[in-house]
């Protein structure tokens, strides 16, 4: 009888200790939505950059975000639309030469969590082009022919990011940091390549 109780009691503390191994392994996940506004620079570089200029640009993001954490490590994918303008400064352009950018960004942070509410995240972004905008008529010289040409990027930009992101009951503000790697090819009313980089600011709702 005694060892019949032992083994039981061995028996239930086993499964106790795994339930528990097990509750630890499974992260909790919640999913959100999320909008914001980007600030970009775009450092352009071609052969007739002395006559180009590219200022930086503001637009916005929405999209969906989620979390899985297991304590205080977690990861936080985002599935975000995002949309820019930057001033285009071309002479002899007749038209909108302004760069319009539209893109799907993909984000997949790793985050720590600080004093409960503060979350530090870094990790990749990856993006991909869903049309760029401004187009306009541009005459090389006062006697050369008038061409219409706009702006096409040729490679989507893959880069890093990394922020801070508080959270208070469901809602959550974000401010983040971010960079593309290499360089993105640009063709049409200037061909060169381009470096982007900017910072987003967000604010989110977990359901």
């Amino acid at each position: 009888m005694k060892r019949l109780i032992l083994l039981l009691a061995a028996v239930m503390l086993s499964v106790s200790a795994s339930s528990q191994v097990i509750s630890k392994a499974i992260p909790k996940f919640r999913i959100g939505v999320k909008v914001g506004v980007n600030y970009q620079s775009n450092d352009f570089v071609g052969e007739q950059i002395a006559i180009y200029d590219i200022k930086p640009g503001t637009g916005f993001l929405a999209g969906v975000q989620a979390d899985l954490k297991w304590n205080r490590f977690g990861i936080h994918p985002e599935l975000l639309y995002s949309y820019i303008a930057m001033e285009a400064e071309i002479p002899n352009a007749n038209g909108d030469p302004d760069v319009k950018v539209s893109k799907i960004d993909l984000p997949i942070l790793f985050e720590y969590e600080l004093f409960g509410f503060l979350n530090l995240q870094a990790g990749p972004t990856f993006s991909l082009y869903t049309g760029t905008g401004g187009d306009c008529s541009v005459r090389e010289s006062m006697q050369g022919a008038l061409r219409t040409e706009k702006w096409n990027f040729k490679r989507p930009p893959v880069g890093i990011a990394a922020g801070a992101d508080a959270r208070i009951w469901k809602f959550n503000v974000g401010v983040r940091y971010y960079k593309y790697f290499g360089k993105g090819e640009f063709t049409g009313i200037a061909s060169g390549e381009s470096s982007m980089h900017g910072i987003q600011a967000s604010l989110g709702f977990y359901f």
